[in-house]
């Protein structure tokens, strides 16, 4: 049962910033996308035809789409090798309503390789 749930996917464009020259650093940046979002929630609802109360759960689904920012820090490992690693925490926010918020947040985690 996948309702009350929510996905993201985004485009983002953005910079990040090497804080340091030795081989582990800090990298700090951030930038703006366009994100679609999308959410699955149960609706109880009541209704009283000719006086006669009835309770039923609907099934609802929506989607939308909006600018947003991000901002992203972590670090930087093997910064002077010619395999690094990165690990990264993301915070998101962008401009769009869903069911349950006008301007969804997220927090993402990530682990990278760059060669």
């Amino acid at each position: 049962n996948d309702y009350n749930s929510f996905w993201e996917y985004s485009a983002k464009l953005g910079a990040l910033r090497i804080l340091g020259t030795t081989d582990t650093a800090f990298i700090a940046g951030g930038g703006f996308g366009l994100f679609l979002l999308g959410d699955k929630y149960l609706k109880t609802v009541v209704e009283s035809p000719m006086g006669l109360r009835t309770t039923h759960v609907e099934k609802h689904s929506g989607t939308s789409y909006g600018g947003g920012f991000y901002g992203k820090a972590g670090i930087l490992l093997f910064r002077t090798y010619s395999v690094r690693m990165t690990a990264t925490v993301e915070y998101s926010l962008a401009f769009a309503k869903t069911h349950w918020d006008s301007r969804p947040q997220s927090l993402g985690f990530s682990i990278g390789i760059i060669y």
